[in-house]
């Protein structure tokens, strides 16, 4: 006779699994613009390099969405994802902030590393857990110095923009995105840091996005759900311990112990 045990769902398998869904679904919605010509995208002509990449993104999607071969998976589309950025966008200028699509490519490839290093959780076809490797803070950091581009565009006027109004709702953004990128970056705070941080990107993507359009590919909103998702992750994750988190003493770390036990 079998036994089937079941299986504890943790904080951190739900952040994970979230955070796996989003990208594979807006993974997905690249694969078919190249394949179909849909989502308001270009259809590649047959078997160019752009129409594998289309392929390779529109499985891949699907496939990073259910939790099926997720490791390789996610790490052919972190590779995707940086070739496009190198070949198409970075002769465009740099900082990623400059040109939206490969700013895209840029958390596209953040948060399918990620799960390259984590696996996809145990909800999952996979079903595999691996405790967040110690490798997660190069992410952290990346996504950290892209949060951070926001806040400087948005604080001193910096990287093609103008400053925003003095105690307006966009500066305000900008005082979180601006010290918050920071505090991710270095890993200090990271826990409620990365919470406030989620719930900012949710009320950009419902207030500005959302009613542009139910895709996010469609109706701009890639980046803020990317973010989103991956801030909710980074809090229930934690920094790792490559972080200044990490160098605290025990007691002023209570959002590391209560993750910690969300993980169990």
């Amino acid at each position: 006779m079998v036994v089937l045990l079941p299986v504890v769902i943790t904080v951190y398998d739900v952040a994970l699994l979230l955070l796996r869904v989003v990208t594979g679904f807006i993974v997905w919605q690249h694969g078919a613009q190249k394949l179909f010509g849909i989502l308001g995208g270009a259809q590649a002509d047959p078997f160019t390099l752009a129409w594998i990449a289309g392929a390779a993104e529109l499985l891949g999607g699907i496939a990073l969405a259910a939790g099926f071969l997720t490791r390789p998976v996610a790490l052919v589309l972190a590779v995707d994802m940086a070739a496009l950025y190198i070949t198409q966008f970075l002769p465009d200028g740099f900082p990623p902030i400059l040109n939206r699509q490969g700013e895209v490519a840029c958390l596209i490839f953040s948060t399918t590393l990620l799960l390259a290093f984590t696996g996809p959780g145990k909800a999952s076809v996979d079903r595999v857990r691996i405790h967040p490797p110690d490798a997660i803070a190069i992410v952290r950091v990346l996504m950290g110095l892209l949060f951070l581009s926001y806040g400087l565009r948005k604080m001193f006027g910096l990287l093609g923009e103008e400053p925003e109004p003095f105690l307006t709702l966009q500066w305000f953004a900008g005082v979180i995105e601006l010290f918050g990128g920071v505090a991710i970056i270095l890993g200090w705070f990271t826990r409620p840091v990365a919470f406030l941080c989620c719930g900012e990107m949710a009320f950009a993507y419902f207030i500005n996005h959302n009613p542009r359009g139910f895709f996010p590919i469609q109706n701009g909103g890639e980046r803020a759900a990317l973010f989103c998702f991956f801030f909710l992750f980074l809090f229930a994750a934690g920094p790792g311990k490559w972080s200044v988190d990490a160098l605290l003493p025990a007691r002023t770390r209570r959002w590391q112990k209560m993750a910690e036990r969300g993980q169990k």
